[in-house]
């Protein structure tokens, strides 16, 4: 009796292993395929305005820049250091600066991709944007540690999230997420502490939950998570995920997992 219990179990575990690769499959995309419409998108983009163009100086992040003299709001290089830079919108305010570090504007890009592109970066810096974990680390480190999150659903109306900490670790930690001291100040509730202290995970390089490939995207995951903004944009609000589990770009405590917003935007300042 119990070798007839041991085998169903085995026969159950390799059932449920099956349909996860079979899921897997279903949703990954080929690597050549991103990258193709990776570069077909930011061709159909304007082309970046650098507002600081031909200045020597290192800039460490939007604040460093508004210290120096820079206040009007756009697209900026920023310097990790003197080999590897990247482009950034920085919000200015008369006391503070704002670096965006993801933002979902439309359908037409896929943020569903490989660990890799996770952690360099993609997107167009004043449309679909994903700045990157080695950028969002740097961004922590230089004291870019407060995170305003700003959404829009499909009637116009606005959702602002404000956290007291916001913390990306280097690579070594796997990028693990320090994000806590959700703030009264907020018009939404409170749908990303739940992701505390997770690595990133993707497809690729999955969550023990295989949270990644239930949702279609890469994601600090809990079991699973209370928001997605790197999930699929879904026109018009209300959506019927087509594998069962909601990989639109929600916010749980506001509209719901199974509405996907019309707009959202992640931004991190020294306070």
């Amino acid at each position: 009796m119990f070798v007839l219990y041991l085998l169903a179990a085995v026969c159950a575990v390799t059932q449920y292993v099956d349909a996860q690769r079979s899921v897997y499959a279903d949703h990954k995309w080929g690597l050549k395929d991103w990258e193709r419409q990776h570069e077909k998108y930011l061709k159909s983009q304007p082309p970046v305005k650098i507002l600081n163009k031909g200045d020597k100086i290192l800039y460490k992040d939007c604040f460093h820049l508004k210290n120096s003299g820079y206040n009007i709001s756009g697209i900026y290089k920023i310097n990790i250091n003197q080999s590897f830079a990247f482009k950034a919108h920085c919000e200015f305010t008369p006391t503070n600066a704002y670096t965006a570090i993801q933002q979902r504007v439309t359908s037409t890009f896929n943020f569903d991709t490989y660990y890799s592109y996770y952690v360099s970066g993609f997107g167009h810096p004043a449309a679909d944007y994903w700045a990157g974990l080695t950028v969002m680390n740097h961004l922590s480190v230089q004291g870019n540690t407060v995170l305003k999150v700003r959404m829009t659903d499909w009637s116009g109306y606005n959702g602002i999230a404000n956290y007291k900490m916001f913390y990306v670790h280097a690579a070594a930690q796997n990028f693990v997420l320090n994000i806590g001291g959700f703030k009264t100040t907020s018009t939404v509730g409170d749908a990303l502490s739940y992701n505390n202290g997770m690595p990133f995970a993707s497809q690729d390089r999955p969550d023990p939950n295989n949270c990644a490939s239930r949702h279609r995207t890469g994601w600090w995951y809990n079991y699973c998570t209370r928001s997605l903004p790197n999930g699929h944009y879904y026109m018009n609000g209300p959506y019927t995920p087509p594998y069962g589990y909601p990989d639109g770009i929600f916010w749980d405590n506001w509209r719901g997992v199974n509405y996907s917003l019309r707009y959202f935007i992640m931004q991190v300042s020294h306070f």
